[in-house]
């Protein structure tokens, strides 16, 4: 209805279309070539079409006449040359994932990046794209995640590592990391990463398939990295403890060694040394004993 779809609403998504299969364009045999598809970025916006547009016949249904208006850009990849070495008007982009490592969001910059599209990556592991090579530097950035995590909005700069892209190629990223902590719980909800790639990959075309034959690595590294990304989704599955939790914990940690060496201290001492000693009652002190011996007179009578 009108009220429920405003005027010049738009919404934004990226797809892949088939490219023509056309006789001027390729000539003969066009069944037995590969189809191709190419990337677009849709733009819908649903408008509400003109009176003149109208034909006479029209019948108007529940008082609208909307008209869906898509508009198609095509994407291309951000690269040039292999290996290419990127100033800071470089792509950027930010992906999101949960504690787990499931990519729950990815923006549509990285399309031109990655090669991906949004709904290529969301539900898989961000584990998967990291090099195995960088699985240790990658352990560092998440321990460091959740230390800053203590700190809302707190926020670094990681070491550069690779990152896996559609055709099979690895592209140099720089990152600043920020997260979301429960502040119920203290449990860790989505880490993001605000990425720029530093380097290109040796393929400039992202959006290519990546080749069949993957890359050999030895079973003894294999569970090296496994055991690596268990590690990491373990630690991020942790409680985050407060600043203030940690200042109580070592003044409890001091108190309890304090009491403790008092208690010690406290053994060592017998309470036969612990004795208080009092005057007799029948012993005089020095004032009442001058005022009886100063010329055998007191001077208070």
């Amino acid at each position: 209805s009108r009220g429920s779809v405003p005027k010049d609403a738009k919404s934004t998504f990226c797809v892949m279309l088939r490219r023509y299969r056309g006789l001027k364009s390729g000539g003969f045999g066009v069944i037995g070539r590969p189809v191709s598809y190419e990337p677009f970025r849709l733009g819908l916006t649903f408008r509400e079409a003109p009176e003149e547009a109208r034909p006479d016949n029209y019948m108007v249904s529940n008082g609208t006449n909307m008209l869906l208006v898509i508009c198609a850009t095509p994407i291309k990849s951000s690269y040039k040359v292999p290996d290419e070495i990127l100033s800071q008007k470089s792509p950027k982009f930010a992906i999101r994932h949960t504690a787990t490592g499931i990519i729950s969001h990815v923006d549509s910059a990285a399309v031109s990046a990655l090669g991906y599209l949004p709904q290529d990556l969301i539900g898989r592991s961000i584990m998967d794209f990291y090099h195995h090579e960088d699985l240790s530097v990658m352990k560092e950035t998440y321990e460091t995640v959740m230390k800053k995590g203590q700190t809302a909005g707190a926020s670094f700069c990681s070491k550069p590592y690779r990152f896996l892209i559609q055709n099979g190629c690895y592209v140099l990223l720089e990152t600043e990391w920020t997260s979301f902590v429960n502040p119920w719980s203290r449990k860790l909800e989505f880490v993001v990463g605000h990425h720029r790639v530093f380097q290109g990959p040796k393929q400039c075309n992202v959006f290519e398939a990546a080749p069949t034959c993957k890359l050999k690595i030895s079973e003894e590294a294999q569970s090296r990295n496994t055991r690596i990304k268990e590690d990491i989704v373990k630690r991020l599955a942790e409680t985050v403890s407060r600043p203030s939790d940690t200042v109580k914990q070592e003044v409890s940690r001091r108190c309890q060694a304090l009491a403790s060496f008092m208690e010690t201290l406290m053994d060592e001492v017998s309470r036969a040394d612990l004795k208080l000693e009092l005057p007799h009652e029948n012993e005089l002190t020095v004032s009442e004993r001058d005022s009886v011996m100063l010329g055998e007179i007191s001077p208070h009578h």
